[in-house]
């Protein structure tokens, strides 16, 4: 379970640990993500849906999350050994995130899996797109 705590007086952070029971060693494993913003009450898609392969994913350092990954866990993207990973005080590096993204909540459902279609783990993140207040 991801548990959410303060790094800085405003800086909401991200830990959370997860215990792989088998290895996933192959080069094959697909990352998959779909986008959805809250209009009203109900989140509804966007149509932005990302896959690829996870290796690729880290390597291409799509939206600079081997970065911020690296910096805060034990997680490479390609070979996956059983044991546990985690991440403590994840912060994602938004200077890599598109430049425009409207204001709002957002959800992103994340799957990881092998290329034949069997599901390995499934990730559902929320944030929240709002102003920054420069001074």
């Amino acid at each position: 379970m991801a548990q959410f705590e303060l790094t800085a007086s405003t800086t909401p952070a991200m830990n959370v640990s997860v215990t792989l029971l088998q290895d996933v060693l192959d080069q094959k494993t697909m990352v998959r993500a779909d986008f959805y913003k809250l209009w009203g009450m109900e989140y509804k898609t966007t149509g932005t849906i990302i896959t690829m392969r996870l290796c690729k994913f880290f390597e291409r350092n799509v939206f600079g999350i081997r970065d911020s990954i690296a910096k805060a866990g034990n997680i490479d993207g390609c070979n996956f050994p059983k044991g546990v990973y985690y991440l403590t005080n994840f912060v994602p590096y938004t200077d890599n995130f598109p430049k425009l993204i409207p204001l709002g909540s957002y959800k992103v459902i994340s799957d990881l899996f092998r290329e034949d279609g069997s599901q390995i783990i499934r990730l559902q993140w929320y944030a929240t797109v709002q102003r920054l207040n420069r001074q």
